[in-house]
C-alpha cells in the first residue's frame, strides 16, 4: 500500500437530472474564470516555466487518454453508476479515529444551523459548517476549509468533493465558505479571479474572521486547520499558505495554480497538489497570458521554499493516476503532487462533471488529501528558554 493510505470511501449517489442541472453553472467556468487577469510588470512563476524544469516530465500526447473514445465512455459509465468502487480501500487507521484529550472548557453546543454568518469588511459573509456526530465540545477537532470555484457555491463543492462524508467518516469539521457574488461568485486569490480580484475583495481577512468565529463556537484544534479547493478555490488555498501560515497547517489545491506573488511564508508549508493533464481551464503546462504557472513551476516553488533535498519518489500509481513526493524537507513540510493522465478540470474520485473533462476513478483526492493533512499538523512552538 502506498504512503497515501487510501481508505474505504463513503457511498456516493448520483441524482440523475437534478445533479446534471446543478452543474450547468459549472460548465460556464471556462469563459468566466479569470478574464482580464494578465500579469504585467512583476515577474511571475509563469515566466520561468519550462517543461521538465523541476524534474517533472510534461506528458506526451501518446500518454494521455483519447478524448474522442475512451474518456467519454468512462465518463458515461461513471455518471450512471450508483457507487464508485475502483479499488479496494482500507478502513481508517486507528490513529485517525482515536479520541483526543480533553482540551476545551466551557464551549457551547454547536449551533444546529449549518449556514453560519460573519461580518467582515462591512459585509455579511456566509459559510457552511458540518460538525460530525463524533464531535465533543471538550475535545479539539481538526478543520478542513474547502473552497468552491468561480460561479459556484458551497453546496456544489460539498457534492463535488464528498468532503462532508469524509468528515463524518474520520472526524473533522468540514467548512465550505461562500464567495461574494459581484454578480458571480469568485475568490480574490491574487491576479485571479474576477470579479473578486478586480474588486479587491479581502478574502484572506474573511478567512481569518471565519476561523475566529469557529474557534469561539467550537473546540477547534489550532494545529490542524487545513485548506483545499478547486480551480479559483484552490488558488485561494495557495494564497492562504502564503499569507495565513500562522493558522493554516497545510494545503491541497485541486486543478489550480498559484497566482499570488511574491509568496514567502515565514515557515515551510506542506503542500499536496492534484492536476489533470488535459485541464483546459487551468492548463497542466500553465498559461503565461493569464499568469498561470505550470504544475512544474508550482511544485518547484514549494520544493525550494520548504528546503526539500532528496529527489522525488513515486508514492502511488494506479490506472491513470500517479503521485510523487519530496519526502525530505525542513520541518517535515513535504511536497507531493498527483497527476491524472487525461484528467480534466475536475476533482479526482469526485462527482463527474463531463462538461469540464474526464474525472479519474483511480484516485480519490478527498481521501488522499486527508491522509496528507493528518500527517502534517502545525509545527509545535519551540520551548520557552
Amino acid at each position: 500500500m502506498s504512503a497515501l493510505g487510501l481508505r474505504k470511501a463513503p457511498r456516493l449517489r448520483f441524482f440523475g437530472g437534478c445533479v446534471a442541472s446543478l452543474f450547468v453553472a459549472v460548465a460556464a467556468l471556462g469563459p468566466v474564470a479569470c478574464q482580464g487577469s494578465v500579469v504585467v510588470g512583476e515577474k511571475t512563476l509563469a515566466e520561468t516555466t519550462q517543461g521538465g524544469e523541476s524534474g517533472i516530465a510534461e506528458p506526451s500526447q501518446e500518454a494521455t487518454h483519447d478524448a474522442s473514445e475512451s474518456v467519454p465512455e468512462r465518463m458515461q459509465e461513471a455518471v450512471v453508476s450508483e457507487e464508485i468502487t475502483p479499488t479496494e480501500y482500507l478502513e481508517p487507521s486507528p490513529e485517525q479515529t482515536t479520541e483526543r484529550k480533553a482540551d476545551c472548557v466551557g464551549k457551547p453546543s454547536p449551533p444546529t444551523d449549518r449556514l453560519w454568518r460573519v461580518s467582515h469588511d462591512g459585509v455579511e459573509r456566509s459559510f457552511r459548517v458540518f460538525v460530525p456526530p463524533s464531535y465533543a465540545s471538550h475535545r479539539s477537532m481538526p478543520v478542513v476549509l474547502n473552497f468552491h470555484g468561480v460561479a459556484n457555491d458551497a453546496w456544489t463543492q460539498v457534492l463535488l468533493s464528498g468532503m462532508e462524508s469524509k468528515a463524518e467518516e474520520v472526524g473533522f469539521i468540514a467548512v465550505h465558505p461562500e464567495g461574494r457574488a459581484l454578480p458571480s461568485t469568485s475568490w480574490n486569490a491574487g491576479t485571479c479571479c474576477q470579479p473578486a480580484a478586480s474588486s479587491g475583495v479581502d478574502d484572506v481577512g474573511f478567512v481569518r474572521a471565519l476561523l475566529d468565529r469557529l474557534e469561539e463556537q467550537l473546540c477547534v484544534d489550532p494545529r490542524r486547520i487545513y485548506a483545499t479547493g478547486i480551480s479559483n478555490g484552490g488558488m485561494l488555498a495557495y494564497r492562504l499558505a502564503c499569507e495565513v501560515s500562522d493558522r493554516i497547517a497545510a494545503i491541497a489545491p485541486v486543478a489550480a495554480s498559484m497566482v499570488h506573488l511574491p509568496c514567502k511564508p515565514p515557515r515551510p508549508v506542506p503542500v499536496m497538489i492534484f492536476h489533470g493533464t488535459l485541464d483546459s481551464i487551468v492548463p497542466y503546462a500553465g498559461n503565461p497570458l493569464l499568469g498561470y504557472p505550470s504544475l512544474s513551476a508550482n511544485v518547484e516553488h514549494w520544493v525550494a521554499h520548504n528546503g526539500c533535498r532528496d529527489p522525488k519518489v513515486r508514492g502511488f500509481s494506479q490506472g491513470d493516476a500517479s503521485c510523487d513526493a519530496y519526502p525530505t524537507c525542513r520541518d517535515d513540510a513535504h511536497v507531493e503532487f498527483c497527476t491524472i493522465l487525461g484528467g480534466g478540470h475536475t476533482w479526482p474520485g469526485g462527482l463527474p462533471v463531463p462538461q469540464l473533462g474526464y474525472t479519474s476513478l483511480s484516485l480519490r483526492a478527498t481521501d488522499a488529501m486527508w491522509d496528507f493533512f493528518f500527517k502534517h499538523p502545525m509545527p509545535s512552538p519551540p520551548p520557552s528558554p
